[in-house]
């Protein structure tokens, strides 16, 4: 008897779901705010059109449950790289992890599919490399960097040579990097700042600004140093 096979095709009102993946990308507050906003009007939309209470849109972080996207400036790291944005009408949830980032709908659901598809051009919108970058992010960053260290070594007590052993240990980083990072765009990920950008960019510029303030401090104080050094030896001569 021969052997039939057949890709399934969901028919007009199957219940299944559609999954796109996000990221990687780096969001913050402001963002998540404006992700939380969207599904609350979808679910006010959803509400109207059938005459009913809109549903609630909930906020978890892990095991934590936030009542805005505000709350999440509590937030644990660990809770962070969990934080889920979901509504039941229309059925949508947008995961924003560390691993596994994707926003779903069902696939019977035109409305919610393209509230979906538009969450996830905003998010893509966010990419980032570092955001999705996670260095040191799990087992198989340690033992590719103990392996470098060990190469390294190795490289030292064979050739004798510190350039070859940096060498190593250089391109077993350059592997680690790329490896996360082939991983980070082919699973999905997001990550989660805990501020607004406006805030974030604020800080960076004021870290800078005392950066070149301590900079030219102290090339000021070396040379003032420097001079009465130089005043010092004519002095004594």
């Amino acid at each position: 008897m021969a052997l039939h096979r057949e890709i399934e095709i969901p028919q007009q009102g199957d219940p299944g779901f559609v999954r796109y993946r996000l990221g990687p990308s780096r969001l913050y507050l402001n963002d998540v705010e404006l992700i939380h906003t969207t599904l609350v009007k979808a679910a006010k939309e959803r509400a109207d059109s059938l005459n009913t209470v809109a549903a609630e849109v909930r906020i978890t972080a892990r095991d934590a449950t936030a009542d805005a996207p505000g709350d999440l400036r509590d937030a644990t790291p660990g809770e962070l790289q969990r934080v889920r944005i979901s509504v039941e009408a229309p059925l949508i949830s947008v995961d924003l992890w560390s691993e596994n980032a994707d926003v779903s709908a069902q696939a019977s659901d035109a409305e919610g599919k393209a509230v979906a598809e538009g969450i996830k051009k905003f998010v893509d919108a966010k990419r980032s490399l570092r955001g999705g970058y996670q260095w040191l992010d799990g087992t198989h960053d340690v033992v590719l960097l103990i392996s470098g260290i060990a190469l390294a070594a190795s490289s030292f007590f064979v050739f004798g040579d510190w350039r070859a052993a940096l060498a190593s240990f250089l391109g077993a980083c350059f592997v680690t990097f790329g490896f996360n990072s082939t991983f980070a765009y082919r699973t999905g990920t997001v990550r989660i700042v805990p501020r607004n950008e406006s805030e974030v960019r604020k800080l960076s510029s004021e870290t800078r600004k005392q950066l070149w303030i301590a900079l030219a401090g102290a090339a000021a104080g070396a040379l003032i140093v420097g001079t009465a050094g130089l005043w010092a030896g004519f002095a004594v001569k």
